[in-house]
C-alpha cells in the first residue's frame, strides 16, 4: 500500500486537481504541467502497474468484508 501512497503523491504534486493530465491549457489559457519536462513511460508504467494491484487488492478486502457481514446477517433468526 506504501507503493500506491507514493504513486498518488507522485500524481498530486504534478496535477493536484486531475485536470492538467487531460487538458493541455487551462481555462484562462495558460499551459499545464508547466514543472514537467519529461515523462519516463517505463517507469510510468511500472508504477501504474503497481497502483494497480494495490487498488486490486483493496478491491478485494472489501469485497471479502461486505461477504462476511452478508453471511452474519443471513445467519441471524428470521425475527430480526
Amino acid at each position: 500500500m506504501r507503493e500506491a501512497a507514493r504513486i498518488i503523491a507522485a500524481f498530486y504534486e504534478h496535477d493536484g486537481g486531475g485536470d492538467a493530465a487531460r487538458y493541455p491549457v487551462e481555462l484562462n489559457g495558460s499551459p499545464t504541467l508547466t514543472g514537467l519536462s519529461e515523462v519516463n513511460l517505463r517507469q510510468l508504467r511500472e508504477d501504474l502497474h503497481l497502483a494497480y494491484i494495490a487498488v486490486t487488492q483493496i478491491e478485494g478486502i472489501i469485497d471479502y468484508e461486505v461477504e462476511m457481514n452478508q453471511a452474519a446477517y443471513d445467519s441471524l433468526p428470521d425475527e430480526y
